[in-house]
Protein backbone atom coordinates (compact mmCIF):
# COMPACT_ATOMS: atom_id res chain seq x y z
CA UNK A 1 0.00 0.00 0.00
CA UNK A 2 1.20 3.32 -1.07
CA UNK A 3 1.06 6.41 1.69
CA UNK A 4 0.21 10.12 -0.16
CA UNK A 5 3.08 12.56 0.58
CA UNK A 6 1.19 15.63 1.76
CA UNK A 7 1.29 18.40 -1.33
CA UNK A 8 2.81 21.77 0.13
CA UNK A 9 3.14 24.26 -3.13
CA UNK A 10 5.54 26.86 -2.78
CA UNK A 11 4.93 30.20 -3.84
CA UNK A 12 8.22 31.99 -4.38
CA UNK A 13 9.43 34.32 -7.82
CA UNK A 14 12.76 34.11 -6.37
CA UNK A 15 14.62 30.78 -8.36
CA UNK A 16 17.13 29.82 -6.12
CA UNK A 17 14.79 30.38 -3.44
CA UNK A 18 12.06 28.47 -4.91
CA UNK A 19 14.81 25.57 -5.27
CA UNK A 20 15.82 25.47 -2.11
CA UNK A 21 12.55 24.94 -0.59
CA UNK A 22 11.50 22.49 -2.93
CA UNK A 23 14.61 20.50 -2.22
CA UNK A 24 14.19 20.47 1.49
CA UNK A 25 10.76 19.80 1.88
CA UNK A 26 11.26 17.09 -0.84
CA UNK A 27 13.93 15.56 1.30
CA UNK A 28 11.59 15.58 4.44
CA UNK A 29 8.84 13.25 2.19
CA UNK A 30 6.77 16.07 1.00
CA UNK A 31 4.98 16.35 -2.59
CA UNK A 32 5.81 19.88 -3.30
CA UNK A 33 4.51 22.35 -6.48
CA UNK A 34 5.84 25.17 -7.21
CA UNK A 35 4.46 28.72 -8.22
CA UNK A 36 6.67 32.05 -9.58
CA UNK A 37 3.49 33.83 -9.46
CA UNK A 38 0.23 34.89 -7.73
CA UNK A 39 -1.95 33.67 -10.57
CA UNK A 40 -0.26 30.87 -11.02
CA UNK A 41 -0.65 30.08 -7.31
CA UNK A 42 -4.49 30.77 -7.23
CA UNK A 43 -4.66 28.39 -10.39
CA UNK A 44 -2.77 25.34 -8.67
CA UNK A 45 -4.62 25.62 -5.31
CA UNK A 46 -7.26 25.07 -7.34
CA UNK A 47 -5.96 22.43 -9.73
CA UNK A 48 -3.87 20.34 -6.60
CA UNK A 49 -5.86 21.50 -3.31
CA UNK A 50 -2.25 21.66 -1.70
CA UNK A 51 -2.22 20.77 2.31
CA UNK A 52 0.01 23.49 2.50
CA UNK A 53 0.81 26.82 1.31
CA UNK A 54 4.32 28.60 1.96
CA UNK A 55 3.45 32.26 0.26
CA UNK A 56 5.79 35.16 -0.33
CA UNK A 57 4.56 38.73 -0.46
CA UNK A 58 6.24 39.90 -2.70
CA UNK A 59 4.87 38.38 -6.06
CA UNK A 60 4.88 39.22 -9.66
CA UNK A 61 1.29 39.54 -11.11
CA UNK A 62 -0.52 39.13 -8.17
CA UNK A 63 0.76 39.95 -4.22
CA UNK A 64 0.66 36.94 -1.68
CA UNK A 65 -1.77 39.33 0.84
CA UNK A 66 -4.34 39.16 -2.78
CA UNK A 67 -3.79 35.56 -3.16
CA UNK A 68 -3.96 34.72 0.78
CA UNK A 69 -7.18 36.67 0.76
CA UNK A 70 -8.90 34.79 -1.89
CA UNK A 71 -7.94 31.49 -0.73
CA UNK A 72 -9.38 32.73 2.80
CA UNK A 73 -13.04 33.85 1.07
CA UNK A 74 -13.21 30.29 -0.40
CA UNK A 75 -15.37 27.96 1.31
CA UNK A 76 -13.56 25.12 0.26
CA UNK A 77 -9.92 26.29 0.15
CA UNK A 78 -9.98 28.53 3.10
CA UNK A 79 -8.36 26.09 5.96
CA UNK A 80 -5.64 25.39 3.82
CA UNK A 81 -2.53 26.28 6.20
CA UNK A 82 -0.74 29.21 4.91
CA UNK A 83 2.99 30.36 6.17
CA UNK A 84 4.17 33.48 4.82
CA UNK A 85 7.92 33.57 3.80
CA UNK A 86 8.75 36.80 2.82
CA UNK A 87 11.89 39.66 2.96
CA UNK A 88 9.04 42.03 4.88
CA UNK A 89 10.23 42.30 8.35
CA UNK A 90 8.85 44.99 10.07
CA UNK A 91 6.17 44.40 12.96
CA UNK A 92 3.56 45.99 10.98
CA UNK A 93 4.29 44.05 7.67
CA UNK A 94 3.67 40.78 10.67
CA UNK A 95 0.71 42.37 12.06
CA UNK A 96 -0.63 42.33 8.26
CA UNK A 97 0.39 39.32 7.26
CA UNK A 98 -1.33 37.40 10.25
CA UNK A 99 -4.54 39.88 10.08
CA UNK A 100 -4.65 38.50 5.94
CA UNK A 101 -5.07 34.98 7.64
CA UNK A 102 -1.69 33.48 7.18
CA UNK A 103 -1.13 30.94 10.34
CA UNK A 104 2.88 31.68 10.18
CA UNK A 105 5.09 34.18 9.14
CA UNK A 106 8.83 33.56 8.49
CA UNK A 107 11.27 36.49 7.80
CA UNK A 108 14.00 36.06 4.62
CA UNK A 109 16.43 34.88 5.18
CA UNK A 110 15.69 32.02 7.20
CA UNK A 111 17.27 28.56 8.32
CA UNK A 112 16.15 25.81 6.28
CA UNK A 113 15.97 24.05 9.11
CA UNK A 114 13.81 26.45 10.67
CA UNK A 115 11.23 25.80 8.00
CA UNK A 116 11.28 22.37 8.58
CA UNK A 117 10.23 22.56 11.70
CA UNK A 118 8.01 25.21 11.20
CA UNK A 119 5.70 23.19 8.58
CA UNK A 120 6.29 20.23 10.82
CA UNK A 121 4.26 21.64 13.56
CA UNK A 122 1.67 24.04 11.32
CA UNK A 123 0.79 20.60 9.98
CA UNK A 124 0.39 19.70 13.65
CA UNK A 125 -1.40 22.01 15.11
CA UNK A 126 -3.71 21.71 12.27
CA UNK A 127 -4.54 18.22 12.18
CA UNK A 128 -5.50 19.08 15.92
CA UNK A 129 -7.92 22.01 15.07
CA UNK A 130 -9.62 19.77 12.62
CA UNK A 131 -9.55 17.06 14.79
CA UNK A 132 -7.39 14.55 13.03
Amino acid sequence: MQIKKRAILVVEDEEAIREVLRRTLQGEGYHVICAEDGKEALALIQENRPEMILLDLMLPEMDGAEVCRRVREDPVLGTIPIMMITGKDTFGDLEQGLALGADDYVVKPFDVREIKLRVAALFRRHERELGA
